[in-house]
């Protein structure tokens, strides 16, 4: 956006009025984020007014039009369609090509600068992303883009926890594709040593890539820590694109079979679970990778009887709603198509009917 633009009042895709507060941080070559606000009405479904722009400005114009083409779509699940571990697309600004999503967090909120983050804490990561992706999944979504640049971490009004947010779904490989090449997140089977090449209408990511990528967000927080510092130094918090897989052979001093014990943040139960759950995400078969849901409950049955397990059942009731509530939003928007569909058809029908009524008149 240029300053002119900046400064005055943005109409989005719902008709909502917006206003440009102006940047928080650039990633160079991947995204652009702003801080803006939504001029809504009280009875607004969100009731969320500060919100952050984030635009993809690497985009060709082809890109750009699939980008717009997906919006529409992106944007329509309502608040109780959504779970609450997902950065939700709240709106889009057609002439900008940015997308409009909750205010993204501003200050460090997770800092364990290439130190230790403590096993609790990934487990907390895995939590939350595994219920993401499991409503992805059940929606038919695989997200493509599972790396540690695209998680956020939120204040939780109602835990005592951060709470950390999947952002990007819906994007890959329509609008973003990544170079399948031989690095970490690249999972096994789309993988091809000394060649580089990106998802296409024939190299998609699936879900089981999508939970190889979540492994290895999960042992690079383990065996490196992670960085936090604001949206500013947004694309400084990760080092993790060129960041190798660990080594999956047994016995191996990297690798997770066992998962070595750090000098601190480790301590035996949580150590034993993160180990657990990473032997069953960075399997190199892809038809013995464990699914979302199974993780979970595997999660949950680990935490029966527990201080935990009361937020974890509410989670898990969080998901079933935010699942029927995305089948009513997809029952109600055929029940829509349909309707404009027959709306069309009796004006066709109304049209043919005063045509033969006029040649009849003529003849």
């Amino acid at each position: 956006m240029s300053h002119r633009e900046a400064n005055r009042n943005l109409l989005s895709l719902k008709g909502i009025l917006h206003s440009d507060e102006g940047p928080v941080g650039d990633e160079p070559n991947f995204r652009s984020l702003r801080d803006g606000r939504r001029y809504i009405t009280a009875r607004d479904a969100d009731g969320i007014r500060d919100v952050t722009f984030v635009g993809f400005p690497q985009l060709d114009a082809t890109r750009e039009e699939k980008l717009a083409n997906l919006a529409a779509d992106l944007v329509k699940p309502t608040k109780e369609a959504s779970p609450k571990t997902i950065v939700r697309y709240l709106d889009f600004l057609p002439k900008d090509k940015v997308f409009i999503v909750e205010r993204l967090p501003t200050q460090g909120l997770w800092r364990s600068a290439r130190g230790t983050t403590q096993d609790h804490i990934v487990l907390d990561v895995a939590w939350d992303l595994l219920l993401a992706l499991a409503y992805l999944h059940a929606t038919g979504t695989a997200h493509g883009d599972v790396r540690l640049h695209n998680v956020f971490p939120f204040p939780s009004e109602d835990s005592s926890r951060v709470r950390f947010k999947l952002f990007g779904h819906g994007l890959v490989p329509e609008v973003l594709s990544h170079n399948l090449r031989n690095d970490c997140y690249t999972a096994p089977e789309l993988r091809c040593p000394g060649k580089y090449y990106g998802f296409s209408a024939n190299t998609k990511p699936t879900f089981e890539s999508d939970i190889w990528m979540l492994g290895m967000v999960l042992w690079h927080c383990h065996r490196f820590g992670v960085y936090y510092d604001g949206r500013g130094s947004a694309r400084e918090r990760w080092e993790s694109d060129r960041l190798i897989q660990p080594d999956l052979t047994d016995g191996a001093k990297l690798g997770i079979h066992p998962l070595a014990p750090r000098g601190r943040g480790c301590e035996p139960s949580p150590h034993r679970f993160v180990e657990d759950l990473l032997h069953k995400m960075l399997t190199p078969d892809p038809k013995r990778r464990w699914t979302a849901a199974d993780l979970l409950e595997q999660m949950k049955m680990q935490k029966n009887y527990t201080p935990a397990e009361g937020d974890m059942k509410r989670d898990l009731a969080d998901l079933q709603a935010a699942l029927k509530g995305e089948k009513y939003d997809t029952f109600r928007r055929m029940a829509a198509t349909l309707r404009e569909a027959s709306r069309r058809s009796w004006t066709r029908l109304g049209g043919w009917m005063f045509l033969l009524a006029f040649f009849l008149v003529i003849l």
